[in-house]
């Protein structure tokens, strides 16, 4: 089953938004943000609200052109899934934010994003050609890291808005950074020494990237966390402050939206060893047990 260009410039439009609209709540929400006492009167409010319209204008175009079309049924779940938890999310945001509201709202935000990333994936040409089969050797195996990583990262997403909107201290997040930071390392490691260089370019391209976005997230947190002590650094007006902290959880969520995708696309090329040795066999013995 394909998808029409159309659809793949729409879900990638949609995930441009969603960052956009993350990125900027960043600036005016959480009550460490330095520019939360003047949200009202901010242009990142203006700027909030304009991306958050466009996530809802494109999403109900987005997901109306997929239930059209012929693509498989998990991408118009997927659909489906980011218009609930966007009506979520925007409930989220009306409500009166203390910690709990605050911190699911960044959390499904950020889930949000990574829906959009997952669609932009799923409608994009290279999906849909004919994946190349990647043995799934070792232990811990890829498949089960694909499936651990995107988990490994949310916790570590929801702590930071836990820290964010003072429902935790920051201890939790700085101690399960460095785990997740390990999970996502050996899985974009893994998928590098799996894959080939000429079948799997691509999971090869997704895997270094992933594994840059969390080296510069690293030294991001460390700052971010430095700008956060008592006393701060003080040498850095407030706007920078801001944009530190926003460009911190900006990266995270682009973290989150590549770990996804990578883990996608190990989903649907990885084989396990048990599974791959009956093919293998076929493939090389034909006839009178002569090698093809």
């Amino acid at each position: 089953m394909t998808s029409t260009p159309i659809l793949g410039r729409l879900s990638t439009a949609l995930a441009v938004a969603t960052l956009v609209s993350l990125v900027s709540g960043a600036l005016i929400a959480g009550v460490g943000s330095p520019l939360g006492l003047s949200a009202a009167h901010s242009p990142w409010l203006r700027l909030h609200n304009l991306a958050a319209g466009a996530v809802i204008g494109l999403a109900l175009i987005t997901v109306a052109k997929l239930l059209q079309s012929d693509v498989r049924k998990w991408l118009k779940s997927a659909g489906l899934v980011f218009l609930a938890l966007l009506a979520a999310t925007a409930l989220l945001g009306m409500l009166p934010r203390g910690a709990a509201t605050g911190v699911a709202h960044a959390v499904s935000s950020h889930v949000l994003f990574a829906l959009a990333v997952l669609l932009s994936l799923g409608t994009s040409p290279g999906w849909n050609r004919a994946a190349a089969p990647m043995i799934d050797r070792g232990w811990p195996s890829l498949r089960s890291l694909a499936w651990l990583t995107p988990v490994a990262v949310l916790v570590q997403i929801g702590l930071g808005a836990g820290f964010r909107y003072q429902a935790l201290s920051s201890m939790p997040h700085a101690a399960w950074a460095f785990p997740a930071m390990l999970i996502i390392l050996m899985l974009a490691a893994f998928t590098l020494s799996a894959a080939s260089p000429d079948e799997h370019a691509e999971l090869r391209k997704a895997s270094i990237a992933l594994m840059t976005l969390v080296c510069i997230q690293l030294i991001l947190g460390v700052v971010a966390f430095l700008a956060r002590m008592d006393p701060p650094l003080t040498f850095l007006p407030v706007d920078a402050l801001a944009a530190l902290r926003a460009t911190h959880l900006g990266t995270g969520a682009l973290v989150f939206g590549f770990t996804v995708a990578l883990s996608a696309q190990i989903l649907r090329c990885a084989v396990p060893v048990a599974l791959s040795e009956p093919a293998q066999a076929s493939e090389q013995w034909v006839g009178n047990g002569r090698r093809k």
